[in-house]
């Protein structure tokens, strides 16, 4: 299982210390999900508009680095 911070999570776009676990990228993005809708609903809405290929780049570094993340 691994760790990181929502600030950390959102590549610094909250200053939230939130800690997001998950044993995949998939699952951390799915538990963090619900932190991010309630803390920083702006910070969605924002995603939501994101052009398709950056959402999907976003993705692919950050399931890409998961293995570097702290351990939970």
């Amino acid at each position: 299982m691994k760790k990181v911070s929502c600030n950390v999570f959102t590549d610094g776009k909250s200053e939230c210390d939130f800690e997001i676990t998950g044993e995949t990228a998939e699952e951390m993005g799915s538990n963090g999900k619900p932190h991010c809708m309630e803390a920083h609903p702006e910070l969605v809405e924002a995603w939501k508009n994101m052009p398709k290929e950056e959402a999907e780049k976003w993705y692919k570094e950050f399931e890409a680095n998961f293995a570097n993340l702290e351990d939970a």
